[in-house]
């Protein structure tokens, strides 16, 4: 997937899995990884499907620590 196509379903929030790919492009722009990197670190399926700020925040940091091992 290219960065185009992540960023399309980024921003359509009719997705089930919106939210985690928004995080999945916050990930990709902080980290300079691939689309594809960025969705497996932040997890492509968001449990619960909306996540608490917190929760997001916890989700992404967590992201960018698996991409620099």
């Amino acid at each position: 997937m290219d960065e185009s196509a992540l960023m399309d379903i980024a921003g359509n929030t009719d997705r089930p899995d919106w939210q985690a790919s928004r995080l999945a492009e916050l990930v990709l722009h902080l980290t300079g990884c691939s689309a594809d990197e960025a969705l497996v670190a932040v997890g492509a399926a968001a449990e619960p499907p909306v996540l608490t700020n917190e929760d997001a925040l916890e989700r992404v940091a967590r992201a960018i620590v698996r991409l620099r091992h």
